[in-house]
């Protein structure tokens, strides 16, 4: 799944706090009436709105947080897990809390299973008046948007968004530039999101995402470019990039990812591989590059690899550029005429 937190999208904890501090102006309480009393969801299932009691404090109802001066405005809203079905059409509560700081319709998505479905009003016009919004989590929500929608949709709405959280929404790519406006986004989580057969690039370089590459980005299977320079992502990287048959460009630098460098064997048309200055270790086995007779460049340096030197990679004929150096190989280089070799430093 997707989390390009792009802390990759990190996002792991949600806001169940309710903060009481004041009493809630009344126009915020009645649209919050409205809210519920349009809203279809399962009540035996519901731990929130089930619980709101209309004769008392909005601030004090369970899943919305105010702040802490004067009348209490209400800037976080959690309706996670609440079954919610239907109903946001009928309400135009959520889009005139200018105030919010958080918003959490997120759900557990079980196939076959009713979920919410952003239609009327759309993704783009629930957020349209959020410009105050820095957290934003609707997992399970059907957003039904492509690309330009629901990038251009966060990038236009919602400046000073931090936190990103919409697996399994039904989005499709390719990514807009756009998203890359969002200037404070440090964690985001697509998860299931974009699983479209038609992604062929996805640049994310020089931003703030963090958190672990889910395994996700192996169902991406139209994917020929791929670069997440700078980043802030770590963990490993995932087994499912063994999937990958159409990457022909790859550059992971500049980023934290540790543990081994999965199988790239199927991905035949590979011409470019940049994974240096991470914090990758362990060998690499020759059955994990086998067939990569593409390779151009190649720069693994400055990382804690180890074993014998990938003696393999001198061997493919269209190499021009490799860079071992600054990791813990042992043995010999050969002498490849035509090969631009950076190796030394760090060799044992």
């Amino acid at each position: 799944m997707w989390f390009l937190s792009l802390p990759l999208l990190v996002l792991l904890f949600g806001i169940h706090a309710t903060l009481a501090s004041g009493v809630c102006p009344s126009d915020q309480h009645s649209l919050l009436v409205q809210l519920h009393n349009s809203l279809e969801f399962d009540q035996s299932k519901s731990t929130k709105l089930v619980r709101w009691n209309f004769s008392a404090d909005c601030c004090e109802w369970t899943g919305v947080t105010c702040d802490g001066g004067g009348p209490g405005h209400v800037i976080g809203l959690n309706l996670s897990n609440e079954s919610i079905s239907g109903g946001i059409d009928k309400s135009v509560a959520i889009s005139r809390k200018k105030k919010l700081v958080t918003l959490d319709l997120s759900m557990l998505y079980r196939p076959g299973v009713p979920s919410l479905k952003l239609e009327k009003p759309n993704f783009a016009t629930l957020l349209q008046n959020l410009t105050q919004l820095g957290e934003l989590r609707l997992d399970g929500v059907n957003a039904c948007a492509n690309g330009n929608e629901w990038c251009q949709a966060l990038s236009t709405s919602l400046p000073n968004l931090e936190v990103l959280s919409l697996s399994n929404c039904f989005l499709s790519g390719p990514i807009d530039p756009s998203l890359a406006k969002l200037q404070s986004l440090s964690e985001i989580r697509l998860g299931d999101s974009l699983q479209n057969a038609s992604l062929k690039t996805l640049v994310l370089s020089y931003t703030n995402f963090s958190g672990i590459l889910p395994d996700s980005i192996g169902t991406l299977g139209s994917l020929s470019r791929t670069e997440l320079v700078d980043c802030k992502f770590n963990g490993s990287l995932p087994i499912s990039m063994a999937n990958l048959n159409e990457l022909v460009y790859l550059d992971f630098s500049y980023s934290t990812f540790s543990g081994p460098i999965p199988s790239l064997g199927r991905s035949k048309k590979l011409m470019y591989i940049d994974f240096s200055h991470n914090q990758l270790s362990g060998e690499i086995p020759s059955t994990h590059w086998e067939g990569l007779l593409n390779l151009a460049h190649v720069d693994l340096g400055c990382n804690s690899l180890d074993g014998s030197i990938p003696s393999f990679l001198f061997a493919i004929p269209s190499l021009q550029n490799i860079h071992l150096s600054f990791n813990q190989f042992t043995g010999r280089v050969p002498n490849i005429p035509g090969v631009f070799f950076f190796g030394y430093p760090g060799f044992e």
